[in-house]
């Protein structure tokens, strides 16, 4: 999973655009963005040297709620508090920030899963970031593309 940490801008803004933060920003408290990735079939059958950004393509993306994340984590031995800790969000929500945005990133064909916070220590309005509706798109092109912003 060492890709993400080249596509944590595109993630921090899909995760935003996702969830509308700028209009919901409870929705950090509650929600989560999930992105299931596939393997790059050009990528894995180039004889060329390749760019490891271009290795994998967002198959989807979903958004669910931390209730139903947390359950299946816990029912793998892991504790909903290990992955999110909704008093560090709150905290940064009393200092007037939205919290921490959580984004799921999942290979299923290798068994894998990592779940990426995004800590958003400012609040957002529609006027300075109106809604994407492109978004989605936006994040596919990128990866497939290994635009990295």
């Amino acid at each position: 999973m060492a890709g993400i940490k080249i596509y944590r801008p595109i993630i921090q803004v899909s995760v935003t655009h996702a969830l509308t933060l700028q209009s919901t920003p409870d929705l950090c408290m509650t929600h989560l963005l999930a992105i299931s990735l596939i393997p790059n079939p050009s990528f894995f059958s180039s004889k060329s040297d390749n760019d490891i950004a271009r290795a994998f393509l967002v198959e989807g993306v979903n958004t669910y709620s931390l209730s139903d994340v947390g359950e299946g984590f816990a029912g793998k031995g892991h504790q909903p508090d290990e992955i999110f800790s909704a008093a560090k969000s709150r905290a940064i929500r009393e200092k007037g920030g939205i919290g921490i945005a959580l984004t799921s990133i999942s290979v299923p064909a290798a068994g894998l899963t990592h779940i990426t916070p995004f800590m958003i220590p400012f609040m957002l309005t529609e006027a300075e970031c109106p809604w994407n509706y492109e978004w989605e798109m936006q994040l596919k092109e990128s990866v497939a593309r290994g635009i990295v912003i």
